[in-house]
């Protein structure tokens, strides 16, 4: 799963052997072998040899690879993408995404639901969540009050259990739960910003996807 310690492990690399070994082994048996497999990259010569960000006018699917591989056969240009954290379920995946240097997104959604998961032991139903997600985002809103979304229907263990939210310590009585996400939130998205400040360094390009 992801988790803080596991987004303070992240490695960033000059030279990704994930992605070198990924490209030898697997993309370039596809691309380059495989008949009726044409890509052709328009513009090229318009990218600054500075790091920069790609923004996809579409959804991550993983049908970025293509352009990952064009970029790195012509101009040995590496790319560190934002991936969802949900692919941090599957331990092969995820292990698969650090070895590439990818960076797992933080949201408050998946702390959520996953932080219900583990303490009450199902996921929460969409009711649950929505509830929850408004909570959440209301004590994370200054003009808005979080006393006043009704929280009757969730299950009071996940109000009352002192536990670790996905790294982070949380207490009830020190704090309430919609508080508690929030830091953990906080905690996550700190150390998501500066794994993207060691990719520029590093000068990795890197790839968004505006529409999610």
């Amino acid at each position: 799963m992801l988790d803080l310690p596991r987004l303070k492990r992240i490695r960033l690399m000059k030279r990704p052997i994930g992605q070198v070994f990924f490209g030898h082994s697997v993309l370039t048996p596809n691309y380059k072998h495989l008949p009726g497999i044409d890509i052709q990259l328009e513009g090229i010569d318009k990218i600054p040899d500075e790091p920069v960000i790609y923004a996809m006018n579409h959804t991550d699917r993983f049908n970025y690879f293509p352009f990952m591989y064009k970029m790195w056969k012509l101009q040995e240009r590496y790319i560190t993408v934002w991936v969802k954290g949900k692919y941090y379920e599957n331990p092969i995946v995820g292990t698969f995404m650090e070895l590439t240097s990818n960076l797992p997104t933080v949201s408050r959604g998946y702390i959520i639901a996953k932080d219900f998961a583990l303490t009450i032991g199902r996921r929460p139903t969409e009711a649950e969540y929505e509830t929850l997600r408004k909570l959440v985002n209301s004590a994370a809103s200054p003009d808005q009050d979080p006393g006043s979304v009704d929280t009757s229907a969730i299950p009071s263990e996940l109000f009352e259990t002192k536990r670790d939210i996905l790294g982070v310590d949380f207490d009830p009585r020190r704090q309430p739960y919609a508080d508690g996400v929030n830091a953990v939130f906080d905690a996550m998205m700190r150390q998501f910003v500066e794994l993207n400040e060691r990719s520029f360094e590093l000068g990795l390009d890197l790839l968004v996807f505006p529409q999610g």
